[in-house]
């Protein structure tokens, strides 16, 4: 027990906090960390480094202006830093927005898509491009695009190691490790150090990952997971905080007018020796202003404005010189990307993927129809923002959360500061409850009556404060039932909402069960061990007549060529050449060749895939007897047309196809089309990440300056006389402040 006491005792205690660190670590921290993981592992190296350098620009920048500003003067370097600092990012967007851009777009690979898998099935479809071109295109538009791990080349991974070397010797530099003769601003000792090495230990881990094939899997195991997760992640995460961040916000923006009981005194806060005292909440007290003479002309100006408004929150925090001269970018940017810029987010990648979702081909009579089916079909997390509501209703998770900002401030505000304002609550919720009636926007008709009862108790519990104003007792019982149903329905229906699945529908040519799916893997292996038996037979017959040159020039078919999977009479000659089993090792391949061992792979993989689909083949007499067997459906006018073309009256006549085939090649498309909305959606957040988190850079470094500029602690601690009698100002103090002095101790 001694020995855990130790080790707890080694733990370093988390600080409390003031309400400018606070808002600091949730509005910018979650996303700056969220975007240094998608910037080192999602994307390529040399994007990386640029945003890298991006990101210490805007820091440097907003860092020199704030050092000319607080106190004002002026410095030549300091201007030239700008300048410089201001031209590079001026050019990186300019680079950005006229750069060439590809004329192949994410409609343009949907629509290819289609042409491909529907080829020879559905009227007016033809094969443009193969699936490997189609990628190769979409890899130029999207550099979150990628389906095989590659191997850094040995320069990015020597240029890696300089970047590590440079980041530990700069680091151990400021921390006197190594030691040299320059002058360094105590500033710059106080924070680089700590935001270099951390950057030096990801740098040397990416370098090895790059560098070895295990790492390059992992790499992209990584990339697949945040496509997968990192939009759901960073979405969930504020989700939780938006309320959280907007509530600190607020405690930035209200604050008091402070004086102290004595004439000649000014308020002051109590200095302390704590390493993070500039970020911690502090007591107050009253000193005599004739005390502070011994102080600098310019900490003595600050202190004596400290007196006028403070925050209401955090009495020891001036509304002037502490919160808007310090933490006024960083309100800014909490404003501007948080507040705003979360539901603008939400709102575009709501409507693109939307718009995409709808000019999908699916199944369907109507568009309600098609919409409920394009749910059960698709698992990209890019519509999970509106995969549990209607096709009328995609937007409704924005209004949610934008209902949720309101309440917060019905409810801070009616509370703390005007209390009348409360009579907006139940006012507020019988919208709510009426909207949701209207709209009835879940496709689980459960949630809307889950959602819809919810909104009734919470108007009922919003209408007891109002009703003691007018001096209305509510009986204990009413409001004991009413917290309960309040606490117990969202917990309900946010299980419901998960698990909440839409059920098949059995109509749906496309679908494919599960005895059709054993019939048809049954098939498949039967084939596939016929036709590779065929191959090793022609391969050992060839072997004696073919030389090693002539297998050379002999021309590959390409990735998915449709010519090589759709009955023409030169697909026997060619696909013993083609044709490999999955079962290769990978100790055969240099690291040189990793990559294009991995494409090939790639390719056969669906070249593989792409013939699992039932077409039939001149060679295989067995096979196109059972094809004759299978099912044949009949397809009504517009049954597989998107949701676009059936509300446009764009539809395509009926037709006859076979069900399986039909089902086969619909579930390739949707899986391909899995990846290109996930690709999309994670590059629209990158985007997200990476512009917050440049503005984020220049909102820190005009905090960390103006917050070093203004640190008079030490000065009163050295030179400021506290008097004997703190405790009693700290008793005066309490009301407004809301800390305990009851164990003032001086």
């Amino acid at each position: 027990m001694l020995f855990f006491k130790y080790l707890w005792q080694l733990i370093p205690k988390v600080p409390t906090f003031d309400i400018r660190t606070s808002l600091v670590l949730m509005s910018i921290g979650i996303p700056f960390l969220l975007d240094i993981l998608t910037v080192f592992f999602a994307l390529p190296i040399f994007k990386a480094i640029f945003h890298i350098l991006d990101l210490g620009a805007a820091f440097g920048i907003s860092y020199l202006a704030t050092l000319m500003l607080i106190p004002p003067k002026v410095n030549t370097f300091y201007i030239l830093g700008i300048v410089l600092l201001s031209a590079y990012l001026i050019g990186r967007v300019l680079f950005h927005f006229f750069r060439k851009k590809e004329d192949f777009t994410v409609k343009d690979a949907t629509r290819e898509l289609s042409n491909f898998y529907f080829d020879g099935i559905i009227p007016n479809f033809t094969e443009n491009l193969t699936l490997s071109e189609i990628n190769q295109k979409l890899s130029s538009i999207m550099s979150t695009v990628q389906i095989v791990p590659k191997v850094a080349a040995p320069s990015t991974i020597f240029m890696l190691y300089c970047i590590f070397l440079l980041l530990i010797v700069v680091s151990l530099i400021l921390l006197d490790v190594i030691k040299l003769d320059i002058t360094i601003p105590p500033a710059v000792r106080l924070f680089l150090p700590y935001i270099l090495l951390p950057f030096a230990v990801i740098t040397f881990v990416l370098m090895f990952l790059k560098a070895t094939e295990a790492g390059a899997k992992f790499l992209l195991s990584v990339k697949k997971f945040i496509k997968r997760w990192g939009l759901r992640l960073l979405l969930l995460a504020f989700e939780l905080l938006y309320i959280p961040i907007m509530t600190g916000l607020m405690y930035n923006f209200v604050p008091v007018s402070v004086k102290c009981p004595q004439e000649g005194f000014i308020p002051i806060r109590i200095p302390s020796n704590s390493t993070f005292y500039q970020f911690e909440t502090h007591y107050m007290t009253c000193v005599n202003q004739s005390t502070l003479e011994n102080m600098s002309s310019f900490s003595l100006a600050i202190t004596t404005k400290l007196s006028k408004l403070r925050m209401r929150k955090e009495l020891s925090l001036s509304f002037v010189q502490d919160i808007l001269k310090v933490n006024g970018g960083i309100m800014l940017f909490t404003i501007a990307f948080i507040m705003i810029g979360i539901p603008a987010f939400w709102v575009a990648t709501v409507n693109v993927n939307r718009d995409f979702v709808f000019g999908i081909n699916v199944f369907g009579r109507t568009p309600e129809e098609k919409w409920a089916v394009l749910t059960t079909k698709l698992e990209t997390t890019g519509i999970f923002l509106f995969q549990k509501y209607t096709v009328y209703a995609a937007k409704w998770s924005v209004w949610l959360i934008l209902a949720k900002f309101i309440i917060m401030i019905l409810s801070a505000i009616g509370n703390s500061y005007y209390t009348k304002l409360v009579v907006l609550l139940p006012i507020f919720y019988l919208c709510m409850a009426v909207a949701t009636y209207l709209k009835w926007p879940y496709l689980c008709k459960l949630n809307n009556w889950l959602d819809f009862v919810l909104y009734i108790f919470n108007l009922i519990f919003a209408l007891f404060p109002v009703l003691s104003g007018f001096n209305v007792i509510v009986p204990e019982k009413i409001v004991t039932i009413v917290s309960l149903a309040v606490l117990s329905i969202p917990a309900v229906s946010c299980v419901l909402f998960l698990f909440c699945v839409n059920k098949d529908n059995m109509d749906d040519p496309t679908l494919i069960t599960k005895e059709v799916k054993e019939e048809i893997d049954r098939i498949e292996e039967e084939r596939l061990e016929k036709l590779k038996q065929e191959a090793e037979e022609a391969e050992r017959a060839k072997n004696g007549r073919r030389s090693s040159a002539a297998k050379e020039k002999k021309p590959k078919s390409k990735i998915l060529q449709g010519s090589s999977s759709k009955g023409d009479d030169d697909e026997e000659e060619d696909f013993e050449e083609d044709y490999d089993d999955d079962n290769y090792d990978d100790d055969d391949y240099s690291s040189g060749d990793y990559s294009t061992h991995y494409e090939k792979s790639f390719e056969r993989d669906n070249e593989q895939a792409f013939k699992a689909q039932f077409e039939t083949v001149r060679y295989d007499e067995e096979f196109k007897r059972q094809m004759t067997e299978l099912e044949t459906v009949e397809i009504g006018e517009g049954w597989l047309n998107s949701i676009y073309d059936m509300k446009n009256n764009q539809l395509e006549k009926g037709f006859k196809v076979k069900k399986v085939i039909l089902a086969m090649r619909f579930r390739k498309y949707y899986e391909m089309l899995d990846l290109i909305i996930d690709a999309q959606t994670i590059a629209k957040l990158v985007f997200f990440l990476n512009l917050s988190s440049v503005f984020a850079c220049f909102a820190m470094g005009w905090f960390i300056r103006a917050l070093l500029s203004t640190m008079i602690d030490h000065e009163i601690q050295t030179n400021v006389q506290i008097p004997a009698d703190t405790c009693k100002w700290l008793e005066y103090f309490a009301n407004m402040t809301g800390l305990d002095s009851t164990n003032c101790v001086m």
